[in-house]
């Protein structure tokens, strides 16, 4: 008698999970919002310009601000919940954030890291993580 009563409760099981896996999603009423594209500075800045680097120490008084790292988010979409009739938010992949080395160049002798810095110099640009893209679906 138990094995019937497990029997019927996996079979009830099976089927009211098969069922809702058919299911539409939900319409929630909530579109996808635009994040739009940035860069951000992180790190120590450092000034090039005119100045003088000797075997790294030393720094320049005028010139541009050079962050340790710049990292560059694209433009994507947020489900932030706001209202839209007959529409839902969801998921649309991910994008990649591209991440950036930089330091002061000019005359600077690499390595040693000594002479004049001149400008602010960045790296080829590599993955640094990614975001999650949204969208907005009818329903």
């Amino acid at each position: 008698m138990k094995i019937w009563m497990v029997m019927a409760a996996l079979l009830c099981t099976t089927w009211f999970t098969h069922a809702r896996a058919g299911e539409t999603p939900t319409c929630t009423h909530t579109k996808a919002s635009q994040v739009d594209a940035r860069t951000a500075d992180l790190g120590k800045k450092r000034t090039c310009g005119a100045g003088l680097y000797v075997f790294g120490v030393g720094g320049a008084i005028l010139g541009e601000e050079c962050p340790q790292t710049r990292v560059f988010y694209p433009a994507h979409q947020v489900c932030n919940g706001e209202h839209a009739d007959n529409v839902r938010c969801e998921p649309d992949g991910t994008l990649p954030v591209e991440r950036k080395s930089c330091s002061c160049g000019g005359l600077v002798i690499p390595f040693i890291n000594t002479g004049i810095p001149t400008s602010c110099v960045c790296s080829d640009a590599t993955t640094g993580g990614t975001v999650e893209d949204f969208r907005t679906v009818s329903c």
